[in-house]
């Protein structure tokens, strides 16, 4: 092969070469930056709504200290109305505040603190315990008295909790958790005697009324657990939907009723054992 014969395929392979580098050069793939994936990890605060019920089972321990609720009148056994259910039903509104920690493609844990407000009330006639074999008063009724009897109601108010969060990722922004922890909740309950003739607990020997209705008020402490769905619907927004379960155990109280007229002392004892549910929609923005 002549000396012009090698230039030529010399020549030829390096033109190729040049266009093959050339044609890679301009069809490799150029890769976008990657963008962060949504990380659940932050401080976030929240608003709820939803609604709320509380189970109350009232039972009646003691209808007087004493013997004789009033000369001529022994004091009888506590009846088959007690215990009485009261269920009052509320609508709830509140705020939540948090920190979660993403501590796995697929696990997410928290704490988190809640308050909300409702406020309803159930009242029933009669006092639990003494409301059908119950000793009456005096049988006669003066003139000017209202009529009407005894009741008891039990109202609920605001609640709050201080929990733990444990979550699975079902996708990266679409969480499935379950919470529990400590709660507490405020709650009323108001007894009222009607007139001595005719009331079932409470009764005077002369024609007098007896004192006004008596409410007993406290906050209860317990425990609750619940689950959740929460999902990460756009920039830092958050929305979920839970449900939760409280038991606060027993509260006893009583409700020290005195008629005007010289007797034994009326006062009436019983205890609640207090539960709640509640269900919630919220949103919430992760800092």
């Amino acid at each position: 092969m002549n000396k012009a014969a090698i230039s030529i395929a010399t020549a030829a392979a390096l033109i190729g070469t040049r266009t093959f580098a050339a044609d890679l050069a301009f069809k490799a793939p150029e890769y976008a930056p990657t963008v962060p994936a949504w990380s659940w990890t932050g401080l976030y605060v929240g608003g709820d709504i939803g609604a709320k019920e509380l189970h109350d089972n009232w039972t009646a321990t003691s209808l007087f200290d004493g013997a004789d609720p009033a000369p001529g009148f022994p004091a009888l056994p506590i009846d088959a109305s007690s215990p009485r259910e009261f269920d009052p039903f509320s609508f709830r509104a509140g705020g939540y505040v948090g920190y979660n920690w993403q501590f796995s493609p697929i696990w997410v844990a928290g704490v988190e603190g809640d308050a909300a407000w409702a406020d309803d009330s159930q009242t029933q006639s009669g006092l639990p315990g003494c409301a059908i074999n119950c000793v009456k008063g005096a049988v006669i009724t003066p003139s000017g008295l209202p009529s009407g009897g005894d009741s008891a109601s039990v109202k609920m108010l605001w609640d709050a909790s201080a929990r733990g969060r444990l979550g699975y990722l079902v996708t990266p922004d679409l969480l499935i958790y379950a919470t529990g922890g400590v709660a507490w909740q405020n709650i009323e309950a108001f007894g009222q005697c009607g007139p001595y003739a005719s009331s079932a607990h409470c009764f005077s020997e002369g024609p007098n009324t007896i004192a006004p209705g008596i409410t007993q008020s406290t906050t209860l402490t317990g425990w609750t657990v619940g689950v959740g769905l929460e999902g990460h619907v756009g920039g830092n927004w958050l929305l979920r939907a839970e449900y939760r379960f409280a038991d606060f155990g027993s509260w006893g109280t009583s409700f020290p009723f005195v008629a005007v007229a010289p007797v034994n002392n009326n006062t009436y004892r019983f205890s609640n054992a207090v539960q709640t549910q509640l269900g919630m929609l919220g949103l919430a923005y992760k800092f």
